[in-house]
């Protein structure tokens, strides 16, 4: 039931995955995976606090879990809590199939930085609306 939502949750729509999350945290409420699918699907849905809350559960019962983890850096990610999503994401590192989130986490985080950087230094000059 915990993969199957899992699959759900990463592989297909949202409102399906949260049905099938819902119903493996029944099954299995001290499955760290099935919390961390139902937080994948919430945040799917952009329904951000309740996967905040998910996901805390889901690293709090497990906090080595990597679907955990993976999906509480991207939601980290989303908040623009770069440096935590960052963090999170060496913890990711030692953990195969996770190269491309690693890769894309600290992608985006450098990318803001550089852009933040830019518009400090006055290199993107903020036009007048005239």
């Amino acid at each position: 039931m915990v993969d199957y939502a899992w699959f759900m949750a990463s592989e297909r729509g949202p409102r399906p995955a949260i049905e099938a999350a819902t119903a493996a945290v029944r099954a299995a409420a001290h499955s760290s995976t099935a919390w961390a699918a139902l937080g994948l699907a919430q945040f799917r849905l952009r329904r951000r606090r309740e996967a905040e809350a998910s996901l805390h559960k889901a690293l709090k019962l497990d906090p080595n879990d990597p679907y955990a983890q993976s999906v509480m850096a991207a939601l980290l990610q989303d908040k623009r809590q770069d440096s935590q999503a960052v963090a999170l994401s060496r913890l990711l590192e030692e953990t195969p199939g996770t190269e491309q989130i690693v890769a894309d986490i600290r992608d985006e985080a450098k990318r803001r930085q550089f852009a933040k950087r830019m518009v400090e230094r006055e290199a993107f000059p903020i036009r007048s609306s005239k």
